[in-house]
């Protein structure tokens, strides 16, 4: 899927080409991308598949992306280890409070 400057650099590509709506049309997707933020329960996947789907998604984003796990000992760690391992180019900026007790949030982004 892509991210905003993704639809943003098709939109100028349809506007030398002349299709407005195609252009007009990359431009809602890309402002909808950056407003309305996706989210997915991963709940049923293995540890090991929710972590690849993490991954992917913030580098397809190409944005900052969040990610809620159990404050369990050493599960978050775990999941940043993993996610490190698997997907050198991303960053982990922070690790905070979970929007709900027991949870822990950790945000991450492609290096810049």
């Amino acid at each position: 899927m892509p991210g905003p400057r993704e639809l943003i650099e098709v939109a100028k590509r349809e506007l030398i080409a002349g299709n407005q709506y195609a252009a007009i049309a990359a431009v809602i997707a890309a402002a909808e991308r950056l407003i309305m933020p996706m989210y997915l329960n991963l709940g049923d996947q293995s540890e090991d598949d929710r972590i690849d789907t993490i991954g992917r998604a913030v580098v397809a984003s190409q944005s900052l992306c969040g990610f809620c796990v159990d404050d369990e000992p050493g599960k978050p760690e775990r999941y940043i280890e993993k996610l490190r391992a698997r997907f050198p180019e991303l960053a982990v900026v922070d690790q905070i409070k979970g929007p709900v007790p027991g949870v822990v949030t950790v945000r991450v982004q492609p290096k810049r």
